[in-house]
């Protein structure tokens, strides 16, 4: 509606005009479409690269959970633990594996957002990814102890 009153404004003023001036007109008006398509299309690239930065970030940091559990896991099997202090362990780690799969399901979930909603996934990625992270933190450091 807006846009047709300003359409229908515009044409009052140029019932007025010459020709030239009513070219004039249309020339500044392709030439102001053009620029906010221009701006537009920058600002879908500014998107995609922002959203194309956290995804490897993202990856690399949850790689990064993974390579640290494995290695842990390979440790474990050498180390000597009592039963309960296995079972504690075992635990623990099931925990955190329980985090690190959902991790992963919210991180298949935000590489196939679309471009409009995959911010709504980047925040619960991010909650989840710090909630492992931490977790994988405190276990290293109970570990060590």
């Amino acid at each position: 509606m807006k846009n047709c009153l300003v359409v229908f404004a515009l044409g009052l003023g140029l019932v007025g005009c010459t020709r030239s001036d009513r070219a004039e007109v249309r020339r500044e008006t392709r030439e102001t479409a053009e620029e906010t398509r221009a701006r537009t299309a920058e600002a879908g690239r500014d998107a995609n690269e922002k959203r194309r930065e956290y995804q490897e970030k993202m990856h690399a940091r949850l790689d990064k959970i993974d390579r640290e559990m494995e290695e842990e896991r390979v440790k474990a099997k050498g180390r000597k633990m009592n039963a309960k202090a296995r079972q504690e362990y075992n635990e623990k780690m099931a925990e955190l594996e329980d985090e690190r799969k959902e991790a992963r399901a919210n991180w298949e979930q935000l590489k196939n957002a679309t471009d409009d909603n995959w911010e709504k996934f980047k925040d619960g990625l991010d909650r989840t990814a710090d909630k492992i992270e931490n977790g994988w933190n405190r276990f290293v450091a109970d570990l060590k102890d």
